[in-house]
């Protein structure tokens, strides 16, 4: 760290961080009072990485004397990485930077940071002239999960930028306030932006509320799939008989990740899903056979054995796959009918 080129300063540095030795700590510290800006950045970078509480005061003392923009940048994130409250006053300076760059991390650092303290000055932000300011407050009130956000979240909701709606609809589900329930199925059924509308089915999932329930069923038939998909995540959390049927149809969902998402809701539903699952084991399309077969096994009532032993002789060798699979998980009640089968073949 004492060579005379900065770069080889700098370089050395970055070295330290990659190594992630902590036994560097004292030489870094040191290396903060470089007169180099270059030698400063690097070092305040490494010292967020290696996470050690003792570089808190320095990096603010650092913070506090450069004019510099990159080492402002780099001692900020450093203290967020840190989670350093010692910092937070000093954070705040920051969030009214002219410098959007500067603000923008001033903002990510506060939240990283966690302490209540934050909340005003992230709902103030959440309302910033600039859309990256608002698009970070609007995630970070989420993780500070304070219920004192949810009437600015619920504003959020009609943000002229997705991201902002995006990450509020994410956030109030988090915090869980069924208050953010009405707001979020208006985003489900009319947002224009399919990310936007994957995210508030997401965040209904996490709410519970049976309010939700027929919005999400006409969400299963959304023309994205990642929105049909979350609806029928959250139409599982839901957990109510009344979605069996609308969730049995998506088995047949021409993409496969959302059929395994009703395939999982289904199950999570439980036994009053039992009586379909066999029905749609004899439909015509296999994909709703295999799904049906997978559910089946995973609620491991002998019930549905003797159905399931039909579809052994499947013409699609991935049902008869999904229904050996199924059997093997429904276990000993299964041992019998198998070797009855087996020696009928014999």
């Amino acid at each position: 760290m004492g060579d005379k080129e900065r770069i080889v300063r700098s370089n050395a540095a970055k070295a330290l961080g990659t190594l992630g030795d902590k036994r560097a700590i004292p030489f870094l510290l040191e290396a903060l009072l470089d007169e180099t800006d270059s030698v400063k950045e690097a070092v305040a970078e490494v010292l967020g990485i290696l996470g050690d509480k003792n570089a808190v005061i320095p990096l603010i003392n650092t913070l506090k004397a450069t004019h510099n923009k990159q080492v402002k940048i780099k001692t900020i994130k450093a203290l967020g990485e840190l989670k350093a409250e010692k910092a937070i006053h000093e954070i705040i300076r920051y969030l009214n930077d002219k410098d959007k760059d500067i603000k923008e991390i001033a903002t990510e650092a506060l939240g990283k940071v966690g302490d209540v303290q934050a909340i005003p000055f992230m709902i103030e932000a959440l309302f910033d002239e600039v859309d990256s300011i608002r698009e970070i407050a609007a995630q970070v009130l989420g993780t500070l999960k304070d219920k004192r956000a949810v009437i600015y979240l619920i504003k959020a909701l009609q943000d002229s930028s997705w991201i902002v709606r995006q990450n509020a609809a994410v956030s109030l589900g988090i915090i869980g306030s069924k208050q953010a329930t009405d707001p979020l199925i208006k985003l489900v059924l009319n947002d224009d932006n399919w990310s936007v509308r994957w995210k508030a089915c997401q965040a209904l999932g996490m709410l519970k509320d049976k309010k939700a329930q027929t919005p999400l069923i006409k969400a299963l038939d959304d023309k994205d799939w990642h929105v049909r998909k979350s609806a029928a995540e959250a139409l599982g959390e839901l957990g109510d008989k009344d979605t069996v049927k609308p969730l049995i149809n998506k088995l047949e969902d021409k993409e496969r990740f959302v059929r395994e998402a009703a395939r999982k809701a289904l199950v999570k539903i439980g036994n009053p899903s039992l009586t379909d699952l066999i029905l749609a084991l004899e439909h015509d399309n296999k994909y709703v056979r295999k799904e049906a077969a997978l559910a089946l096994g995973e609620l491991k009532d002998k019930i549905a054995i003797s159905a399931l032993l039909k579809k052994l002789n499947d013409k699609y060798w991935s049902v008869r796959k999904a229904a050996s699979d199924a059997l093997i998980n429904i276990g000993e009640p299964s041992i019998l009918p198998l070797i009855t089968i087996i020696e009928s073949i014999n």
